[in-house]
């Protein structure tokens, strides 16, 4: 998502609304421009890059068909699920670099990208519940090593809830998690979230009204299966840049502010790593919220772990013939 919000939004959307995935707020805008700029230069020459063409399907799940993107061959497939309002496009060079490791799927969830609209509300289990039809229509087989951005770390929770014995692993990256977000609970809060959203395409504003389903119904998620998990917390401090400080400071946000929303937002991620029987929290300070295109190496080493863990556990449970 491109278009950049008022600086009145910077404390509403910068760290405790990360599932907004937007770099919205002009701190954010700032701090996106920032990686971008620091990020070395690459040439598509640089890697065999297959034709989109030749991966991209398109798969009716319901009523409607959902935009999906695979490459690479192996098990267990890994399966991207992005943050809020981003298309599979938003995952860049992580991609193909996943797909050197094992079949990989990124996706546009209904409404998005190039996927049709859904039923509403779109909540977890509805976006769970296309997913796996996603999956079998592919004809990917589980288990799956599944990673979510932002938003997309609830829908990863939701997945497992459902289909608990078809998850191998999880990666968060930056998610949203309990304790975030809270004021789109309010009838008030979630008519400023669209309104900062007019314009938006319908799928985009249907994610947005669908997040307070999803919030609520993280109370009804079955304890997390006893499988590895890495959650992985962009910490990098942001800046509200010169022109918009007068505006933000008006609206009660400064840098200290922002620090201090920082600080929680690793408070929050800690205790969601708390809950995960097989977790690891690894904290990332050069790294912003979309710490994947950034530097996609940090979630590949993380892939690379987490699917030779899956793999020797796969091993050990293979039945042994008789002799």
């Amino acid at each position: 998502m491109k278009h950049v919000l008022g600086a009145v939004t910077v404390a509403l959307f910068a760290l405790m609304e990360p599932c907004l995935g937007l770099w919205t707020g002009p701190a954010l805008a700032a701090e996106k421009a920032t990686q971008e700029a620091a990020a070395p230069e690459r040439s598509v020459t640089e890697r065999t890059v297959p034709d989109r063409s030749e991966l991209d399907q398109r798969v009716l799940v319901g009523e409607h068909r959902l935009h999906a993107r695979v490459v690479g061959t192996g098990t267990p497939a890994v399966v991207l699920d992005t943050g809020m309002g981003d298309s599979l496009e938003a995952w860049g060079e992580l991609l193909p670099r996943l797909g050197e490791l094992t079949t990989t799927v990124a996706y546009d969830r209904a409404g998005l990208g190039e996927s049709e609209l859904g039923p509403e509300p779109r909540d977890l289990f509805a976006v769970a519940k296309d997913l796996r039809a996603l999956l079998q229509g592919l004809g990917i087989e589980p288990p799956y090593l599944l990673i979510g951005h932002s938003l997309g770390g609830l829908h990863i929770r939701g997945f497992a809830h459902l289909y608990p014995e078809e998850v191998a692993g999880w990666i968060f990256i930056d998610p949203t998690t309990e304790g975030m977000i809270q004021s789109v609970l309010t009838e008030e809060g979630q008519a400023a979230v669209l309104q900062q959203l007019e314009g938006e395409s319908e799928g985009v504003l249907a994610e947005a009204r669908g997040v307070p389903h999803r919030l609520r119904q993280l109370d009804d998620l079955d304890p997390p299966p006893h499988i590895p998990a890495v959650v992985l917390s962009a910490a990098a401090p942001m800046h509200i840049p010169e022109e918009h400080r007068e505006a933000a400071a008006a609206a009660g946000m400064t840098e200290e502010r922002l620090e201090e929303l920082l600080t929680l937002k690793l408070d929050l991620h800690r205790a969601l790593a708390d809950k995960l029987p097989q977790s690891e929290h690894i904290t990332l300070p050069e790294n912003h919220h979309y710490l994947h295109q950034q530097d996609p190496e940090i979630v590949v080493e993380q892939v690379r772990k987490l699917l030779g863990q899956i793999r020797r556990g796969q091993e050990v449970k293979a039945p042994v013939e008789d002799g």
